[in-house]
């Protein structure tokens, strides 16, 4: 499998090695360095992993045995081991829990334990972190409340969403992200509105900065949160405070959201991307046009097929995926740095922190 993020890409080998390569000022690749590498270069430790995570400037993995290591940038506590110092290696997650997944958001880290319970650390202003609180860092893992067993987590900026074994859907943190209609901040666990049962299969669950979608288990999407450029795929940019059906009538087998935009692969394995086109994301021209606090875009707020072939007779099985991790969530914010060149995610660079 592979993730990427800001400015870089892991993945892990059949044989359970993991491998990064790209930028890294802050020990993102997790090599024991702070040289960046334009090869996949080795993460340092030995350890077997089953899958990798990349938030923002941190990374994350799950080894064959369970245990959870981070490494990278360390200010908010990201990595879970007690500290707030960067590191360039991995560093075991303090607590001595076992994870059968974990998912790097932007500043903070979620995973779900065997025994399916959630456990969250990092960065939490937003309460995305679950636990009732909003402390500014949290750096080891704390259990998300309520009496909830869940069988898969996701993470993106400002919030946080999980899903039960019989497929109900919860989310916490910054109030227009979580889908349960309120429109109020929730530090704790809320349902996601309108009653839905979710997939628990792998890729079925997604949170980016902007937006969440989940696969029904008819493999149809919904989709909730921000939809300036289109990114829910309901042929609207009409915000959605619940969720609402992609548009098309498209059986999905995996979802992931990024920003501003989403891209899901159907069961007979043909992509489709839907949101921000400004800089080609969604693989294929668009002639429809979005406008965001007065600047344009290109977009789609429909899925579009990616361009290219489809092996004939081809299929994909739920697989694990990867959330997808942006940076910053105001959109006058994304505007004032990025300019005329609108939303391009490239063009956002942070100072590396340690």
């Amino acid at each position: 499998m592979v993730a990427a993020s800001l400015g870089r890409s892991c993945g892990v080998t059949t044989s359970g090695e993991a491998l990064c390569w790209g930028e890294d000022s802050s020990g993102q690749l997790g090599d024991g360095s702070q040289t960046s590498s334009l090869v996949p270069v080795p993460v340092t430790g030995g350890q077997q992993f089953s899958s990798v995570t990349l938030g923002e400037y941190h990374a994350c993995g799950v080894t064959t045995t369970n245990a959870a290591y981070c490494w990278g940038v360390n200010s908010e506590g990201q990595l879970g081991d007690g500290s707030q110092t960067f590191s360039a290696s991995p560093v075991l997650v303090a607590g001595n829990l076992l994870f059968q997944s974990v998912r790097a958001g932007s500043f903070h880290t979620c995973g779900v334990t065997i025994s399916q319970l959630a456990y969250c650390w990092g960065y939490n202003l937003d309460g995305q972190l679950g636990d009732g609180t909003s402390a500014f860092a949290v750096a080891t893992p704390v259990a998300v409340a309520g009496d909830h067993s869940f069988a898969a987590v996701a993470a993106g900026y400002a919030h946080s969403c999980a899903m039960t074994p019989q497929g109900a859907a919860y989310c916490w943190g910054s109030s227009t992200l979580l889908g349960d209609g309120s429109g109020q901040d929730q530090p704790v666990p809320v349902p996601v509105a309108g009653g839905l049962s979710f997939s628990t299969a792998g890729g079925a669950l997604s949170a980016g900065q902007e937006s969440s979608c989940a696969l029904t288990p008819a493999g149809a999407v919904d989709c909730w949160g921000h939809n300036d450029l289109g990114e829910l795929g309901d042929a609207s940019t009409i915000a959605r405070a619940t969720p609402v059906p992609v548009a098309g009538g498209l059986t999905f087998a995996t979802i992931n959201v990024g920003l501003f935009h989403a891209c899901g692969v159907t069961t007979t394995a043909v992509a489709f991307c839907w949101g921000n086109n400004s800089n080609g994301q969604l693989g294929a021209a668009t002639a429809q046009s979005c406008v965001l606090n007065g600047m344009t875009a290109a977009c789609a707020t429909s899925p579009v097929r990616v361009t290219g072939t489809v092996q004939a007779g081809a299929s994909v099985a739920r697989a694990a995926g990867r959330d997808a991790h942006v940076q910053e969530r105001n959109p006058s914010i994304l505007l004032q740095r990025l300019g005329p060149d609108v939303l391009n995610p490239a063009s956002i660079v942070r100072a590396p922190r340690q």
